[in-house]
């Protein structure tokens, strides 16, 4: 666990690094979405400059 904590939970909440251990609406909070509506156009733009496209790579064929 780590002892760092998301800037949007309180004091006395500790942020884990492992997806599986928190909710869904803790999740969204950590990424900043909404679960109803997704991102908004400005936070998906910053998104895409940061990280680029969500794109996954063709396996070779066997």
């Amino acid at each position: 666990m780590s002892d760092k904590t998301p800037s949007s939970a309180s004091a006395d909440q500790t942020q884990t690094d492992a997806a599986w251990e928190i909710s869904a609406d803790e999740m969204a909070t950590r990424l900043d979405t909404n679960l109803e509506t997704g991102l908004d156009g400005t936070s998906a733009a910053q998104k895409l400059a940061q990280v680029g496209r969500n794109k996954l790579v063709e396996a070779e064929q066997v």
